[in-house]
């Protein structure tokens, strides 16, 4: 739970972001860290493709969606190295800090709608417009630390508009999420 209820990041919803532990999506699938590590785990329907690609810094970064679709409705899971005194998510700053970091208040049309500090992740659910004339996307994402190597995120998204549709299939994969302890 955080501070009291609001939609934009000057105070943090107080509703939890994810609900109890779903069932995963019909005809699932089992994504499980290909870096050797053995960090996490979750589940994804079996239709979905995936497609793996670099950013910045070198990560890895895979995404997984529906065939013919992953502009539109995706998930992505990141990996990024982080110094070894990062021990807890606290090391980023608090809620607030990573909440700013993400909707960047006065840089980009965003909105947090919701966010859930758990003891192993902070989840937020929240809107953002890639940039004037692009249409709003609704994202659900998981921040995951293990501990003095990687910082996990795990990204759900679809256009704001048909976000309903596709809501509980995203939430059935963000709420499948499974850290392993560090090793």
């Amino acid at each position: 739970a955080g501070a009291p209820a609001a939609a934009t990041a000057a105070a943090l919803p107080s509703t939890p972001a994810v609900a109890a532990p779903a069932a995963a999506p019909p005809a699932s699938k089992t994504f499980v860290d290909p870096s050797g590590y053995d960090a996490y785990d979750f589940t994804y329907p079996a239709d979905w493709t995936i497609e793996t690609t670099t950013i910045s810094g070198g990560r890895r970064v895979d995404v997984l969606a529906p065939p013919g679709m992953a502009a539109d409705l995706n998930v992505s899971i990141v990996a990024t190295p982080i110094p070894n005194d990062f021990q807890k998510l606290g090391s980023f700053g608090n809620v607030q800090t990573v909440v700013n970091s993400i909707v960047q208040p006065g840089r980009l049309d965003a909105a947090m709608l919701d966010v859930a500090v758990l003891p192993d992740r902070y989840v937020f659910d929240y809107t953002i417009r890639p940039s004037p004339g692009r249409p709003t996307q609704r994202l659900l994402s998981i921040w995951a630390l293990l501990p003095g190597q990687f910082l996990y995120t795990l990204t759900a998204q679809a256009p704001e508009s048909s976000f309903a549709a596709s809501e509980p299939t995203l939430r059935a994969v963000i709420n499948s999420f499974h850290l392993h302890s560090s090793k």
